[in-house]
């Protein structure tokens, strides 16, 4: 399981995987694990990521939108 949608609008803000990882706070391993489906996201977590790229790109992305899984 992937989260295209959240790779996808963090590479359209100009980050990379680990400059969110630094700003969560995160091991860039979690994240990755986190991004691959290895690990599951907590809700907690979820919002971080939410608020966080919210702020960066000035838009309002969805929860449902971000961590849409796919296969």
């Amino acid at each position: 399981m992937r989260f295209s949608n959240l790779e996808a609008e963090i590479k359209r803000a100009d980050l990379s995987v680990d400059d969110v990882a630094k700003a969560l706070d995160y091991d860039r391993a979690t994240l990755y694990n986190r991004l691959n489906g290895k690990t599951k996201w907590t809700l907690c977590d979820m919002l971080k990521v939410q608020e966080y790229l919210n702020e960066r790109t000035g838009q309002h992305l969805a929860l449902d939108y971000l961590f849409k899984m796919e296969l």
